[in-house]
């Protein structure tokens, strides 16, 4: 069992190590918490064998016009679920610039940008996603499951330099995010992005499957090791 320990509003655990191989941030979705994904990452760890600190952080409560205004859990506001909707631009990128600080304070333990790894579900997906298109450092990979690319048009004009394999992840049942919206995601990180970028399909809803899991343990075991 995964010991795990309370840092303000985030939650750590994994590995004692004071530099891992590798430090993962995980991003829950809207309405949730990120201690629901525990029993998913102790899976994950558990298979995947390397020296991984996880982070799993709780998104700050707020309303969301999308739910009539009710307050809950999210990474910023949301209008809409169509490709058209408006976007809350001034929170995201305020998300984004709040986990570019997390990223800036991994570095500053003395890690390097490529031993980072985003994941994020949903929101928390878009969350990892844009965050990795829109800051000056590589990562290590970057894991959207069930999750879609905000801001492209904004993304579009601006210059990507980021490099890090991108797993997608996504259900060809999913209500909330549909498949045209993973496939355009996929589109455009092609686009945009100088590394690799992988979209596995699963024959489900808006969650996450046990074949999903195991799909990605695979693919994070394949990631390079850290530099020397």
């Amino acid at each position: 069992m995964m010991q795990w320990r309370q840092s303000g509003s985030a939650w750590i655990g994994g590995s004692s190590d004071h530099q891992p191989e590798w430090v993962v941030c995980w991003l829950h979705g809207l309405g949730a918490t990120g201690a629901e994904f525990k029993p998913v990452i102790e899976a994950l760890s558990y298979q995947w064998q390397a020296s991984v600190e996880w982070h799993v952080l709780q998104a700050p409560d707020r309303p969301v016009t999308l739910h009539g205004g009710r307050v809950m859990p999210a990474w910023y506001d949301l209008y809409g679920l169509s490709e058209n909707a408006t976007q809350d631009v001034v929170g995201i990128q305020a998300a984004a610039q709040n986990l570019q600080h997390w990223c800036q304070a991994q570095l500053d333990r003395g890690l390097q940008s490529r031993q980072i790894i985003l994941i994020g579900f949903s929101q928390g997906g878009a969350l990892a996603l844009y965050t990795a298109l829109t800051m000056p450092m590589t990562l290590g990979a970057v894991v959207g499951l069930s999750t879609y690319l905000p801001l492209t048009d904004q993304l579009s004009q601006a210059v990507v330099t980021q490099s890090a394999p991108i797993c997608l992840m996504h259900g060809d049942q999913d209500p909330l995010i549909p498949s045209s919206a993973a496939t355009a995601t996929h589109t455009h990180l092609k686009q945009l992005t100088q590394g690799a970028v992988d979209l596995f399909w699963y024959p489900m809803g808006h969650t996450v499957c046990p074949e999903q899991i195991d799909r990605l343990i695979q693919w994070l075991r394949a990631l390079s090791p850290r530099e020397a």
